[in-house]
């Protein structure tokens, strides 16, 4: 490191990522109401957070053998494990079966984990179901003039199950 770099980019002290600070972390609630969508190897093995219930999305992409599917698994088994008892998951793979989130099933003895694999039937259902709940959100939620799951609970101090 030159002398340049050394007085404009400061060393900094590693905190790399071990499994045993991820079960710490874990009983620390750290993962409670935050989907944990990877973990900076760049940046001191630091967790990229993001709070789902205001933010509800994600995107894995990546070629064919990347990872996305340990990606996500890692994220849903993270979640699962600080927040399953305000969840219910799906799991639909039409292609492979489910196979790569079968960490995942060890949570459907909680009742919080529905297999729906390959049948069409089934995924058809769960599209329905997941359909009816957003309308019925919408018309709560419109009745207070609220934006999301947060506001409306903080609007009534119902939670939303």
């Amino acid at each position: 490191m030159s002398l340049i770099e050394s007085i404009f980019l400061p060393k900094k002290e590693k905190n790399e990522f071990t499994f045993e600070r991820y079960l710490k972390d874990l009983e620390n609630d750290i993962f409670r109401e935050k989907m944990c969508l990877g973990i900076c190897e760049q940046n001191g093995g630091t967790y990229l957070l993001k709070q789902f219930s205001i933010e509800p999305n994600a995107l894995y992409v990546g070629a064919m053998g990347s990872g996305k599917s340990v990606a996500a698994c890692f994220s849903l088994v993270t979640w699962m494990l600080s927040n399953s008892d305000q969840t219910i998951l799906f799991i639909i793979d039409a292609v492979k079966g489910a196979n790569d989130y079968r960490a995942l099933f060890k949570f459907q003895d909680t009742n919080h984990v529905y297999p729906v694999l390959s049948s069409e039937v089934g995924i058809h259902r769960v599209i329905d179901l997941i359909y009816d709940e957003a309308m019925a959100r919408r018309e709560l939620f419109n009745s207070v003039k609220a934006e999301s799951i947060h506001a409306y609970e903080k609007a009534t101090g119902k939670k939303i199950s």
